[in-house]
């Protein structure tokens, strides 16, 4: 950056800093839209940019859109080939067994030899959202999709190359654990009020 530019850059920082408050708001958010139609700058790129933390780890969401590999052999491949991470680190950010991702990336190659066309996505997957279990692969991807950009199920669909009606049972799947995930969490705030109730009233 030359010394000009870097002035330039100052002069203009000092004069948004004396806006109010809501005005430097709304030039940010103009600013992000912008940058979000035109350069496919991702929320996690944004964030990153505003907040000076480095960017998460995230997956396009167009490795997604290819007919020959599961959910899992399509990140393990991604991150292997695209990103160059070894088995370990790979299992480290799937918390997932060494050999259950060296046997999957085994299967992708057999089934998908050549690279991946990888296209700049406005909707990205933060890895992290991977080391939870409770939830398959496609269903955290679809539930993420659906609740985080609000994608209607027909986008969903397209966007990972299933089926209309795959989606909708993989979504359901996701709302029936929750709704047992509730019921756990209520029983066992109910017992833990049994046990309590019955403990004072042993003791008076």
């Amino acid at each position: 950056m030359s010394t000009s530019t870097y002035t330039d850059t100052e002069t203009i920082l000092k004069m948004l800093l004396q806006l109010p408050p809501e005005e430097q708001l709304a030039l940010f958010t103009s600013l992000a839209r912008h940058l979000h139609q035109t350069q496919n700058f991702s929320e996690q790129k944004l964030s990153s940019l505003a907040t000076g933390k480095p960017e998460e780890l995230a997956l396009p969401v167009s490795i997604f859109n290819n007919e020959h590999l599961s959910a899992l052999e399509t990140i393990v491949k991604y991150l292997k080939e695209e990103r160059t991470f070894n088995i370990s680190t790979i299992s480290k950010l799937l918390n997932r067994n060494s050999k259950t991702i060296w046997t999957t990336y085994k299967h992708a190659q057999k089934k998908m030899p050549e690279n991946f066309q990888v296209i700049e996505s406005i909707y990205t997957l933060p890895v992290s959202l991977f080391k939870g279990r409770v939830l398959s692969v496609l269903e955290t991807i679809a539930h993420y999709l659906k609740t985080q950009y609000e994608l209607p199920l027909e986008k969903i669909a397209e966007l990972l190359r299933r089926d209309y009606k795959t989606i909708w049972t993989v979504l359901h799947r996701v709302k029936l654990k929750e709704e047992l995930k509730e019921k756990c969490l209520f029983s066992a705030i109910k017992y833990k009020e049994k046990n309590v109730h019955t403990t004072k009233k042993s003791t008076n």
